[in-house]
């Protein structure tokens, strides 16, 4: 996680993430996969509850957070910080979950990406103004 703090300035497409493997170490691919990016600018929660037609659960958390079909979530919080790139005042988290290896709901795929970003906004210094809580809420009806 020190990594993902120090490193979130970073190039785009240079892609700044943990992997989760299994203990055992019989994959070669990640069970989890998740994501940081300092970003300008945030969706907004009611226009693309509004254009999703796809099964996708959005929740009353931060300034946006949606677990998509059975793999993705995303969340973002606000939480300014500085690199060589300018100011950003927003973090977008993102996890994917292996097919078939892990298949928590998105709510259990969302209370995952939760306490990372928690950890991650407290270690930035911006946990206060991120809102994220200690429990996820449940889904918005949709």
């Amino acid at each position: 996680m020190e990594l993902a703090v120090e490193t979130l300035h970073d190039k785009p497409t240079e892609k700044n993430a943990c992997l989760i493997y299994k203990a055992d170490g019989k994959n070669d691919f990640p069970l989890l996969d998740i994501s940081f990016q300092a970003r300008r600018s945030h969706p907004d929660l009611a226009k693309e509850a509004k254009a999703s037609d796809s099964g996708e659960m959005s929740f009353p958390l931060s300034l946006f957070a949606s677990a998509q079909g059975e793999n993705g979530t995303s969340l973002y919080f606000a939480c300014p910080t500085e690199g060589s790139d300018g100011k950003t005042p927003y973090v977008r988290a993102e996890m994917y979950s292996a097919r078939g290896q892990v298949n928590p709901d998105g709510k259990g795929r969302m209370t995952v990406l939760n306490a990372v970003s928690r950890a991650v906004a407290e270690a930035l210094g911006c946990a206060a103004e991120a809102k994220l809580p200690a429990e996820v809420p449940d889904a918005l009806a949709g």
